[in-house]
């Protein structure tokens, strides 16, 4: 952009492009008047075309052109070590500690290449490159939706992801609506509508001129619309929001119920089970439930009578959300752990929630009394244009997975999840092991093999937590301080342990009382006072 700034601005010059010669981009510099003659050029050729008004003002373009591109960076000053630009996409990861997104535009035979680095890198790919053959494109957006990765394009010109414009991007402001489009021209044209009647955009995401092909199946298409939009659980407020509520009260709850129906009984823990194998701690990461859970569901809902176009709206909308599985096991988490709620006398920990204002737990032997800290905030990597002062406290009730003895607990299973929250492998077998320090015991149904097969912590006790000073962590995303923004990154959070605290001096009141097992004694402010100073390996009487 700034090689044809220095030449567009150059006396006589009236028009300057500079283009890969791939036969596409020859065919568009002659429909918009600017002829190539007779030179040669291939795919993997440069071809700087210029216009203007006499020959003496072309050549002296050209031979600048020419000089821009010889030029060489100047040294430092003093004749110190120079910084080297990075010569590939590991060593610009490398170089840039925190970078989720990588740009590829070399040429096409190239870039299907390039791209697969980036996604295994963990990066999600904008491909500014064309020529790229519908194979390829294939084969990188099956792999990015495997591990939850956006692949835009290929012949993707136009993105604004979360405000930072990609390619040729329009200055708009920020808003509540997103765009999905094949035509980057096309984004920027309705982009510029939108900002000039007063709205702003959210997200515009280009997915290339072939997403839409029936070979392709809309891959970036649909993860454009869950992963991105606006979604309720992330408080966003917008019509966006209702629409697919509605969507999914009218068609894929009847379209659910009835593969239910047609098919029976699914059995939730083996498939957690496998998922656990596979990479998933089903709480963040849920790829691999997702896919379980939908070879599941897929051939009985097309035996059901539920109409064909509803059936494929519900396998396109299961299918292409990574994340689907993620409300079925915290309902899972939740009927197990209610099934535990209520024994006298017990400190096991049956329910952990937060409301982006205080933190609250319930324990089994205290009935329905909550014990509440403020939520704490979330440590953990923001999406781009975002950070920690834009983050609202912990929220939500995902944290029952953890509860259960997945998720946080079990993310020694799921080392990849680090490159959504932050940290390293060996920092998500760490929390995992750190965890059994205040389990009651283990899942042998929940084994993870990078622990030698050893079931997943579970069972939170409440008195070891106060005891031993150790939180229970949470992997969890991040939601913005502002209503409607929705979900500004994720991250590794720990609960208050005052709510612990609470909850043993509450349970040694009932216990003391005799109410272990009878009618519950009300329990005063007075008597929620903690008697017992903690040090880490014991308690010691005030």
């Amino acid at each position: 952009m700034q090689f044809l700034e220095k030449i567009s601005a150059l006396p006589g010059v009236a028009e300057a492009s500079a283009v890969m010669a791939t036969p596409n981009n020859i065919s568009l510099l002659q429909e918009a008047g600017l002829s190539v003659g007779t030179v040669s050029a291939g795919p993997n050729d440069l071809l700087i075309v210029v216009e203007g008004g006499d020959d003496r003002a072309l050549e002296a373009a050209l031979t600048e052109a020419e000089a821009l591109l010889k030029q060489k960076p100047a040294t430092a000053d003093g004749g110190g070590p120079q910084r080297t630009a990075p010569r590939s996409i590991e060593m610009g990861v490398a170089e840039t500690r925190g970078a989720n997104f990588a740009l590829i535009s070399t040429p096409g035979d190239y870039a299907a290449a390039e791209a697969l680095k980036a996604l295994h890198l963990g990066l999600h790919v904008m491909m500014f490159s064309g020529n790229v053959s519908l194979e390829d494109e294939i084969l990188l957006k099956q792999y990015g939706r495997e591990h939850g990765l956006l692949v835009m394009g290929p012949d993707c010109g136009t993105a604004i992801i979360n405000g930072v414009p990609l390619g040729f991007a329009n200055v708009v402001q920020r808003g509540d609506v997103g765009i999905v489009a094949a035509s980057g021209t096309g984004l920027q044209q309705v982009s510029s509508l939108v900002d000039r009647w007063g709205a702003g955009i959210s997200q515009a995401i280009g997915i290339g001129s072939h997403d839409l092909h029936a070979r392709v199946g809309g891959i970036s298409m649909l993860m454009g619309n869950e992963g991105l939009g606006k979604v309720l659980r992330f408080g966003a407020n917008h019509p966006a929001v209702i629409e697919r509520l509605n969507w999914m009260r009218d068609v894929l709850g009847p379209a659910l119920s009835a593969t239910l129906k047609a098919l029976g009984a699914v059995e939730l823990k083996p498939i957690i089970a496998q998922a656990l194998h596979m990479g998933d701690e089903c709480h963040n990461r849920n790829a691999a439930a997702s896919g379980l859970l939908f070879k599941r569901l897929a051939p009985a809902l097309i035996k059901t009578e539920v109409p064909r176009s509803d059936v494929s709206s519900v396998l396109s909308f299961v299918g292409g959300n990574d994340h689907f599985f993620l409300n079925i096991s915290m309902a899972a988490c939740k009927a197990s752990l209610d099934a535990a709620h209520g024994v006298p006398g017990s400190s096991l920990v049956t329910v952990m929630a937060r409301n982006g204002v205080d933190f609250g737990i319930r324990t089994s032997g205290t009935g329905d009394q909550w014990f509440t800290a403020p939520a704490p905030m979330v440590n953990g990597l923001y999406f781009t244009g975002y950070g920690p002062a834009d983050a609202a406290p912990d929220l939500g009730d995902s944290a029952i997975t953890e509860t259960a003895g997945i998720g946080g607990f079990a993310m020694g299973a799921a080392p990849a999840i680090v490159q959504f929250v932050g940290g390293t492998p060996e920092d998500a077998i760490g929390y995992t092991r750190e965890m059994y320090h205040i389990t009651l015991g283990h899942n042998s149904a929940f084994t993870l093999p990078p622990l030698s097969f050893i079931g997943s912590p579970a069972g939170i006790d409440a008195r070891k937590v106060a005891d031993r000073r150790i939180a229970p962590v949470i992997n969890t995303g991040i939601a913005h301080r502002e209503a409607g923004v929705g979900q500004v990154g994720a991250g590794i959070t720990r609960a208050p342990l005052a709510c612990f605290d609470q909850a043993v001096s509450a349970l040694a009141h009932r216990v003391g009382r005799g109410q272990a097992g009878g009618k519950e004694a009300p329990v005063t402010d007075s008597d929620l006072t903690p008697r017992f100073a903690f040090s880490r390996n014991q308690k010691t009487p005030r």
